[in-house]
């Protein structure tokens, strides 16, 4: 007679769901493991939920791990620097130029190499148009796992040019494909030649009027979750279906078909301003709180959405929007400085100003402002005080900014360089302040227009060098960081 067998003292081995699994097979067959963008846990088939900037640098390694490389031996560095995501019509030359080499050094990787812009364009067919147990799209996993889809290609970009955020394309402002994305088609990362609505003969096609408007981002903001953000497969949310879907649609080509639309680089900005319209909506509703959702692995990110729903958790932020403040150039005259024309603010624009979150939400950005050669000059900022002067009170005065100083080079460093055959010296600078939310709700107070003015002041008036020097500033903008 046999004896009957102990019970085992080991504890159960926690099997995974049959969702999990058939991901998990397909994952496998296509390769997304082998390629170092999926680290599961050998138990359980469940990511490992951190919640906090550690995750982040776990993506961080992840973005940028090579195929069959263990990432769990990688350092991990919690980021430490919160990133601003521009509109693409507000961003400098500068910052142009360096997400076009960015783009374009993604691009020259060979299509095998996971980090390539031809390989993270296939993780997006392979989620948005593949099997249902991998769909993303038509519910309400479609905001997460697109975030992440967006911050693990930042990332990538970043490790070719440090400082790169993507932009985003706002539809509500700008009617048709930003410039940037059509201009030079023949020297232009950006473009893309699979698009229906490129610029035909010199003229840009532009959207229907009735197609993404600010009056559909209004009515977004009174939903809750389930209308905006869906539910679970196949329950869309109101921003996926419109206007998410009608941009797609309306680009066309590539951007038409969700196999095809993240080989347009357009679809990156497209996203960022889903993005961003998702981000807004939570400054002021709750996400879902059911534990299905908020547990939910984002493959092949390795992230949970609980650890996607704040973007600062994820190192960036929104330029919310952007007023240029250009030169009054009927006041050019009217004293040394700078005094804007006056600008209209929109409802929206008006409500961000005078209800402030943070003393950093707003950033005055003074940029191409001329180095001073004879004297020290202060700069003092003024917001809707067009006739402020030298004699304008600065202490006690709501209207009042900040102010910053320039001091000479020198001459004779300057000398030293020509001799030595140097480099050309520094002539322009940029600088940026924070406004205090009292300078905003002042100045707004009782009107719906904004001005800045910028009064120099040379410091040594009355000594030997006190010739004045009028020095000139490129331009003015005013960011609203959200």
């Amino acid at each position: 007679m046999s004896k009957p067998k102990k019970a085992s003292s080991k504890k159960p081995v926690d099997q995974p769901s049959h969702e999990q699994d058939t991901r998990r097979n397909f994952l496998g067959k296509s390769g997304l493991v082998a390629g170092g963008l999926i680290a599961l846990n050998s138990r359980s088939g469940n990511a490992q939920a951190t919640p906090g900037h550690a995750t982040a640098a776990q993506d961080h390694a992840a973005a940028t791990a090579q195929p069959g490389e263990d990432q769990s031996t990688r350092t991990l560095t919690p980021c430490s620097t919160v990133r601003t995501r521009k509109n693409i019509m507000a961003m400098t030359a500068a910052e142009l130029q360096a997400f076009r080499e960015a783009i374009a050094a993604l691009k020259a990787r060979p299509a095998a190499n996971p980090t390539s812009f031809a390989a993270y364009a296939q993780h997006h067919a392979t989620f948005c148009s593949g099997p249902p147990a991998l769909q993303i799209h038509f519910g309400w996993f479609f905001l997460p796992w697109h975030r992440a889809y967006l911050y693990r290609f930042e990332q990538l970009l970043q490790a070719v040019r440090p400082g790169v955020t993507l932009p985003y394309w706002s539809w509500t402002t700008t009617r048709t494909i930003p410039p940037a994305y059509t201009q030079n088609p023949a020297s232009n990362t950006l473009f893309h030649s699979a698009r229906l609505r490129n610029p035909v003969g010199g003229t840009a096609p532009s959207m229907p009027a009735t197609m993404a408007t600010a009056a559909r981002i209004t009515a977004l903001m009174g939903m809750n979750w389930t209308l905006f953000g869906g539910g679970p497969i196949p329950n869309a949310g109101g921003l996926e279906v419109n206007p998410h879907n009608p941009v797609h649609g309306w680009v066309g080509g590539d951007m038409g078909v969700f196999a095809t639309a993240a080989r347009d680089p357009l679809f990156y900005a497209h996203h960022c301003n889903v993005d961003r319209v998702w981000a807004r909506w939570q400054r002021t509703h709750p996400n879902p709180a059911d534990p299905t959702w908020l547990n939910r692995r984002l493959d092949p990110f390795n992230v949970t959405i609980q650890e996607t729903l704040r973007v600062e958790s994820l190192c960036y932020r929104y330029v919310d929007f952007t007023l240029l403040l250009a030169m009054d150039r009927n006041r050019e005259a009217a004293g040394p400085g700078y005094h804007s024309e006056t600008i209209k603010l929109e409802d929206d624009q008006l409500d961000a100003l005078r209800n402030r979150e943070a003393p950093e939400d707003v950033q005055l950005h003074v940029e191409g402002v001329e180095i001073p050669k004879k004297v020290s000059q202060e700069f003092r900022v003024f917001l809707n005080v067009p006739n402020a002067n030298r004699d304008t009170q600065t202490e006690g005065n709501e209207n009042f900014v900040d102010s910053f100083t320039l001091v000479p080079l020198g001459h004779e460093q300057m000398d030293h360089e020509k001799k030595d055959g140097g480099n050309e010296q520094l002539t322009k600078v940029n600088i940026a302040l924070p406004v205090p939310a009292s300078a905003t709700r002042s100045a707004l107070r009782d009107r719906a227009d904004l001005s800045a003015t910028i009064v120099q002041v040379p410091l040594d008036e009355g000594g030997e060098r006190a010739a004045e020097e009028r020095l000139k500033i490129d331009s003015v903008r005013l960011e609203v960081v959200r």
